[in-house]
């Protein structure tokens, strides 16, 4: 997942400027009750910006960048992916913490300027920052990225995915610069090169109001939230606009590949709760031993020869477009997207909108039948 070096820059990609100061975004979760938003793809950062340093072609920078995709460079839309520049290095700067090794300078030094090459996807609310871009002196980042197929603007249509060629530029203290490279290529949910194919696809709506669901097939309407146990391989659309509060999701730790979204117009479906990873074929987020020693050889984490994880608990679930009233993750789990999710329940009172991640230590302590040696 590490992509070729581009010394002094790439033209276009990073603009020819670099970004002096810290960026804090806040991440909201939205309102509980709202369409789905998408904030205009303009926007300005509100950070002061100095022009791009000179460097002399005759003396190689000292700055070495390394841009990683941690999590894996392949996904399916909405694909959260989290990037580390920490491997970067460079040869003539000094920690600020005096330890005299390159991931403290890493980490003390140098400054990052991320660029996930990812045009329309809009501005933080809170902030008006370009989620296009991240500049800080930490050199882990993350980026949600969405393919809406053929007409979207990162489409390539010879491999029927949308490309995004994700940067960053590493900057030390004296100007010194480079810039690093590493290929994000996301498929859409259904359609042309979709995930999923229309046998896979299965719409919920509590009014039995289908005309806008992908297909017509009757065996695969729901009225309600299904089961756990049901979700692996599938993708399933709520109603926008319907009517009342779905049952909670619950998506077992045997379960994979699966995706919640929405179809048809609309203010967000309410779904009660979402329990990811939970014992299964229930909704209970505490493990025991018995839990551990029937998915532990299956759902063990695992990556490919590239370092792209491709397995592990509840893996390669993602959750986006809904309305929900809370969120609770049992104690492992692997490669989960919770996306444009409105969570704001202040006003109604109606949920409490809590996220709830149950740790090791909690679900062992917890739970008189499981051994605290066998939570993974």
């Amino acid at each position: 997942m590490n992509a070729e070096t581009n010394r002094h820059g790439r033209a276009g990609l990073i603009r020819g400027v670099m970004v002096t100061g810290l960026l804090f975004a806040l991440f909201g979760c939205g309102s509980g009750g709202g369409d789905p938003e998408k904030e205009g793809a303009t926007g300005n950062t509100g950070d002061s910006v100095q022009d791009e340093p000179m460097v002399d072609s005759q003396n190689p920078s000292a700055v070495s960048a390394v841009l990683l995709a941690l999590s894996r460079s392949d996904g399916v839309s909405p694909e959260t992916i989290y990037f580390s520049a920490e491997a970067s290095t460079c040869d003539d700067c000094d920690d600020v913490f005096g330890l005299g090794n390159q991931l403290a300078i890493a980490w003390s030094t140098l400054s990052y300027h991320f660029n996930f090459d990812d045009t329309d996807s809009g501005v933080f609310a809170q902030t008006a920052h370009l989620r296009n871009e991240q500049v800080s002196g930490a050199p882990r980042a993350f980026h949600t990225f969405e393919c809406s197929g053929i007409n979207d603007p990162n489409w390539d249509n010879a491999r029927q995915v949308c490309a995004f060629d994700v940067g960053v530029r590493v900057q030390a203290s004296d100007g010194e610069y480079d810039d690093a490279f590493v290929e994000v290529a996301i498929q859409p949910l259904y359609g042309p090169g979709g995930y999923y194919n229309e046998l896979d696809i299965w719409c919920v709506s509590s009014t039995a109001d289908f005309a806008a669901c992908p297909h017509n097939d009757p065996s695969r309407h729901l009225l309600d939230s299904p089961s756990s146990g049901e979700y692996s391989g599938r993708l399933f659309l709520f109603q926008n606009g319907s009517p009342g509060n779905y049952a909670a999701i619950c998506v077992g730790a045997d379960e994979r590949n699966t995706t919640v979204a929405t179809y048809d117009s609309g203010s967000r479906p309410i779904i009660t709760e979402i329990r990811h990873s939970t014992r299964p074929g229930t909704c209970l987020t505490t493990y025991t031993d018995a839990t551990i020693a029937a998915v532990a050889a299956n759902q063990a984490p695992q990556r490919d020869s590239g370092g792209n994880l491709i397995d592990g608990y509840a893996f390669n679930a993602s959750y986006t477009g809904l309305a929900v009233g809370s969120i609770i993750n049992g104690p492992t789990y692997h490669l989960a997207n919770f996306h444009n999710l409105g969570m704001d329940w202040e006003a109604s009172g109606t949920f409490n909108g809590e996220i709830v991640v149950h740790s090791t230590a909690w679900n062992c302590i917890n739970s008189v039948s499981l051994s605290c040696s066998n939570v993974p």
